[in-house]
């Protein structure tokens, strides 16, 4: 189950969902998240094991078919090491999909900006 922290600084609203821990493991994938009329914001990949394993944000409109989010460039938003990207997209459900791998404790964090 994720963690939610909720947040205004500023004026600026704010989420931070820690994810639970995955694994890199054919379709293991954290539970979608529903996050409402999100304005922008950032992943990051902060622990865990990686191993052979790519975490691929994927981002849905029903909760039922997913997509591969995209950067602000149009390249896929995935992670094979620890790091951070930039979110700018209003996806009705996101979640963290570890398609395949050997990856242990893998987990996230995502931090969503409100208008």
């Amino acid at each position: 189950m994720a963690t939610v922290v909720s947040t205004t600084i500023m004026g600026v609203k704010s989420r931070t969902i820690t994810t639970a821990a995955i694994a890199g493991a054919t379709t293991d994938a954290t539970e979608a998240l529903d996050i409402g009329n999100c304005a922008s914001g950032s992943i990051q990949s902060v622990a865990g094991t990686f191993g052979t394993t790519t975490l691929t944000l994927q981002v849905s409109n029903d909760g039922t078919t997913w997509a591969t989010a995209k950067d602000t460039a149009g390249n896929d938003i995935t992670f094979t090491a620890v790091g951070i990207k930039y979110i700018q997209m209003g996806p009705k459900y996101m979640r963290v999909f570890a398609p395949s791998g050997n990856g242990t404790g893998l987990t996230t964090c995502i931090v969503l900006c409100y208008r």
